[in-house]
């Protein structure tokens, strides 16, 4: 994996761009991080070695400059900083967020779209959570989903891949909680719909590289009105313990066609 290139400007503020998201604080990241070496069997201090490495290697590449790498810090002392959440990340550092998925060999989509705070994952306990309610749906047509292995794997994520042929779309089904999070990586462009919201807001056309956050408890359901096909990330926060209090799941409405 290739390190960020090299420039003159502030890193960060070249990625914010005009993202309001971008000086979002991912307060959930040392805790993201904790886990995935939790799960791995994995000491924090022990990527120190790697994470020089990869320095060194962005250095002699000329991908970042040795003034540009010295907020980085010193490996040690870093990582445990910012296993305590000493040491704050923005959503739209991307250039500290591909040094972190290098370090920590995780895909930096997982680190850069999903842990926004307001679609900070739990522990994946239920597989079908996503993909039973939307393939039994009738409505459903032309549709995929994918669940990365890590998040099968029990990795500490909760989102999938969708993807939807010309004209497919998912099935129209809700959640018992939770915000959902959607962007589309690949297409041209997809409409969200929520037919049980006010008249003036029941679609939400995404076009490619367009990120959305919506109550998942709405009814919704995505369809893909361009001529090529779709590719959409989804990520939603999920509570199993109140779903099993409750006793509710996720799923089309009751008495619904």
């Amino acid at each position: 994996m290739d390190g960020p290139h090299a420039h003159t400007e502030d890193p960060r503020d070249v990625a914010r761009g005009s993202n309001p998201l971008a000086r979002k604080e991912l307060r959930n990241l040392a805790r993201f991080l904790s886990a995935w070496c939790d799960a791995v069997g994995i000491h924090p201090v022990d990527l120190a070695e790697r994470a020089e490495r990869i320095k060194a290697r962005w250095v002699e590449q000329n991908a970042v400059s040795k003034a540009e790498i010295k907020r980085f810090g010193s490996s040690r002392p870093h990582f445990s900083r910012l296993l305590k959440g000493q040491i704050h990340v923005e959503y739209g550092d991307r250039q500290m967020l591909q040094y972190l998925s290098e370090i920590f060999e995780i895909d930096v989509v997982q680190l850069f779209d999903t842990l926004a705070d307001r679609v900070w994952p739990t522990i994946h306990l239920a597989p079908t959570d996503y993909i039973e309610a939307p393939l039994q749906d009738p409505q459903a047509r032309g549709a995929r989903y994918f669940f990365p292995l890590e998040q099968l794997a029990g990795c500490p994520m909760h989102h999938l891949y969708l993807e939807l042929e010309p004209g497919g779309s998912s099935g129209l089904h809700r959640h018992f909680a939770g915000t959902e999070m959607m962007r589309l990586d690949e297409g041209e462009a997809v409409t969200l719909k929520f037919p049980t919201r006010a008249r003036n807001r029941r679609e939400i056309v995404l076009r490619r590289g367009e990120i959305t956050f919506f109550d998942a408890t709405l009814q919704h359901q995505v369809i893909n009105t361009s001529d090529v096909g779709a590719r959409l990330l989804i990520s939603r926060n999920y509570d199993f313990d109140q779903a099993l209090e409750s006793g509710t799941g996720d799923g089309p409405d009751p008495g619904e066609d």
